[in-house]
């Protein structure tokens, strides 16, 4: 089904462009939240006046995404995470850890769906993590994963050496036989 995007959808498109998708995600997805139309006779005349009203609509997005860009590109976020003593994190860094460490410490506001991680993060380290803005304009940040300075960590008790049944025996032995011997001196005295 052919229908025209009226905002830019990831893995879709981008604001304006015809593209073909399936029948389904445009009745339930991209229709219901006004995010297309379909692509008719009747709207394409209308979505081609829009479209020149637009142009300039979607050159200001443009340069909004470069100005956030500009404002991302080589920026570090640091965060801070519980971990083993093997440097592997209780848990994993998502794209929504990322969102909130980009608005709280760059205060910028990204789209979790456009921060593009192959996989969560789940190691301390460096890691460089490119996100999509409005336009096709990416940015590149560097993400570091940090051990939490809060954490302590607490020694486990360490367990008492087992002891074999021979050498409780042995000293079982030794102990009969030493209140043996006391047992006898006393009676004697």
């Amino acid at each position: 089904m052919k229908v025209i995007l009226l905002e830019s959808t990831n893995n879709v498109g981008m604001v304006g462009e015809v593209v073909n998708v399936r029948p389904g995600f445009a009745r339930n997805y991209l229709l219901p939240k006004k995010k297309a139309v379909i692509a008719d006779g009747q709207n394409m005349k209308a979505f081609e006046h829009q479209k020149r009203m637009m142009e300039g609509k979607i050159e200001k997005a443009k340069q909004l995404a470069e100005g956030v860009r500009g404002q991302l590109d080589g920026q570090e976020v640091v965060l801070a995470r519980k971990t083993a003593k093997a440097n592997k994190l209780f848990g994993s860094v998502t794209t929504l850890d990322i969102q909130k460490a980009v608005a709280e410490q760059l205060e910028v506001e990204v789209n979790r769906k456009g921060i593009a991680l192959s996989e969560p993060i789940k190691q301390l380290g460096n890691y460089t993590v490119s996100i999509k803005l409005d336009g096709g304009v990416q940015a590149a940040i560097t993400v570091i994963v940090e051990q939490d300075e809060t954490q302590v960590f607490v020694e486990a008790p360490k367990p008492e050496p087992k002891v074999k049944a021979a050498d409780v025996e042995a000293e079982d032995a030794t102990v009969t036989e030493e209140t043996t011997e006391t047992k006898a001196e006393d009676l004697q005295a």
